[in-house]
């Protein structure tokens, strides 16, 4: 009886264990492009979570073809071209902005639990594939005084947007 009891304890603990360690998924993304607008349209919900309370927050984001150039915007704000070098690598969109504005190294991350929502509105020449995903993680200077996002970890999974190809009205 005592190692029938054993066995379940340890069970137990590596349930309890693996569900613990792993990372809350709390961020999720929607398309909520118009059936008829070539504005390709992305909103970024964040769910209010305690354990992100005191992280910070970044969108990243991939491009299936290398040297995509687009353009982006948060809502009411400008566009800004940004260009994603190399397919298959996760970039920041807060650096590649802030690059576009020629403020590379000044980049600043809001605080998880300020922020409840971003909506970013894409325009591309070419139809093609963005994946997104949101990270956390604690913020460090860097040497030119802006933020780096450290320790970063996933905080939802990966979402894909089929971009169409804007067209000017």
């Amino acid at each position: 009886m005592k190692k029938f009891l054993c066995v379940v304890f340890v069970v137990c603990a590596f349930v309890l264990c693996g569900c613990n360690s792993a990372d809350a998924i709390s961020v999720s993304f929607s398309n909520i492009t118009g059936a008829a607008s070539t504005d390709n349209t992305v909103a970024v919900y964040f769910a209010e979570e305690k354990s992100y309370k005191e992280k910070y927050v970044d969108v990243l984001v991939l491009g299936e073809v290398d040297s995509l150039t687009i353009m982006i915007a948060k809502e009411n704000q400008d566009f800004v071209t940004i260009v994603l070098p190399k397919k298959d690598v996760w970039y920041s969109i807060n650096a590649l902005v802030a690059t576009a504005n020629k403020e590379q190294g000044a980049e600043t991350y809001p605080k998880y639990s300020d922020v409840s929502s971003q909506v970013y509105i894409i325009r591309s020449n070419v139809e093609t594939t963005l994946k997104f995903k949101a990270c956390t993680g604690t913020v460090e200077k860097n040497a030119t005084g802006g933020q780096l996002l450290a320790t970063r970890a996933d905080a939802s999974k990966v979402f894909e947007l089929k971009l169409k190809k804007y067209e000017p009205k």
